[in-house]
């Protein structure tokens, strides 16, 4: 029996990329929703692969790239509580 191949659905388009791929070949938008926190060279970096709808790391509090390429947008309290995104 061979392996099936995962996929992953494109934020931006919703095209249905192979899992190992990093990019949409349709739209070029990053298909990993990883923290920008980047190594230095004291800090070693966070890199958290963080779930579609997360503007932030929920390790570090980093912006991930999703919301840095404008495809999530940060939820902005306004006193009437948060409901996460399904």
């Amino acid at each position: 029996m061979a392996d099936e191949e995962k996929t992953i659905t494109c934020t931006r388009c919703g095209y249905e990329a192979n899992e190992k791929e990093k990019h949409c070949v349709l739209c070029g938008a990053p298909l990993h929703n990883k923290c920008m926190d980047e190594p230095g060279k004291i800090h070693k970096g966070c890199g958290k692969k963080n779930d579609p709808h997360a503007a932030f790391c929920s390790v570090c509090g980093h912006p991930t790239l999703f919301h840095h390429h404008g495809l999530v947008t940060p939820h902005h309290y306004a006193g009437g509580g948060f409901q996460r995104p399904n």
